[in-house]
């Protein structure tokens, strides 16, 4: 969330330019990763001199609780007449602490839901729910679409951008500052204890996890105007590229601000 001296910052920018293009970023981490400054506001700022950004994000937060910041989130529609709305949110639910709701051993039963799930790797299978990854699945859209009906009701001429993150990298590195854990590993402990012992095949299923989760808002795309996601899997592919589990470094946000986001955002931005 932006700091006093933040808000004033902007609200005096928008006064000299009212002309340049307002923009609230809400979500968790990817947009405000404490302390090292390389999230994608960052990259955003960076991208976009001619553009007013309001960082309303929070480290660790999940679609749900960003759910309850709803009058927040009117309150500041109204008040500052965005004309981009950009969200990262459901990250946490899929690949962070959310995952123990529906990763399983191998020989406990599966039920495969209602969803129609097309391939399902055999590995897939065998680690996870999907009755249960359906049910996450689920409240994820229904808490983007209360956001976006908000959207419709105060600001609908204001344009959604959403996006995916990346195929996270579940080798057990946590969030550390000056050396000390502060959060995760989100991904490498689960796992283990339901016997997913090597990084590759951990990988397939974190894979698969974030490629359903993309379906789901590429449904959400179909059934909602003024609405675009950013695609931005398979561009940090390297160990040496990510922060931890689910952080990228400063070259991984960069690369995914300029490959995966500027030819969305520069129609709306430039």
């Amino acid at each position: 969330m932006p700091s006093s001296k933040e808000v004033r910052d902007f609200e005096r920018g928008i006064d000299l330019h009212p002309e340049w293009p307002r923009v609230i970023c809400f979500g968790d981490s990817w947009f405000n990763y404490p302390v090292k400054l390389i999230d994608l506001n960052k990259q955003f700022e960076r991208l976009y001199r001619k553009a007013f950004f309001y960082n309303e994000s929070v480290l660790g937060r999940e679609s749900s609780q960003l759910k309850k910041l709803r009058m927040r989130l009117q309150g500041l529609l109204q008040q500052y007449q965005f004309d981009v709305l950009l969200l990262s949110m459901g990250g946490n639910d899929v690949v962070g602490s959310e995952l123990r709701e529906f990763i399983k051993h191998s020989d406990e039963p599966q039920d495969f839901g209602t969803r129609s799930w097309r391939r399902i790797p055999s590995l897939i299978n065998q680690h996870i729910h999907l009755a249960s990854f359906e049910n996450s699945l689920r409240y994820i859209a229904s808490d983007y679409q209360q956001i976006i009906d908000l959207r419709n009701q105060i600001s609908p001429d204001c344009e959604i951008v959403m996006h995916n993150y990346d195929y996270p990298w579940p080798d057990g590195k946590p969030y550390k500052l000056i050396g000390n854990k502060l959060a995760g590993p989100w991904i490498k402990p689960f796992m283990e204890e339901v016997g997913v012992n090597d990084f590759a095949s951990q990988r397939i299923i974190c894979s698969w996890l974030i490629d359903q989760f993309t379906e789901t808002q590429r449904e959400l795309l179909s059934r909602n105007r003024r609405v675009r996601c950013v695609d931005s899997r398979g561009l940090v592919t390297k160990v040496g590229e990510w922060d931890n589990e689910i952080h990228p470094k400063r070259a991984g946000f960069k690369r995914i601000a300029e490959v995966a986001w500027k030819p969305v955002l520069d129609p709306l931005l430039s």
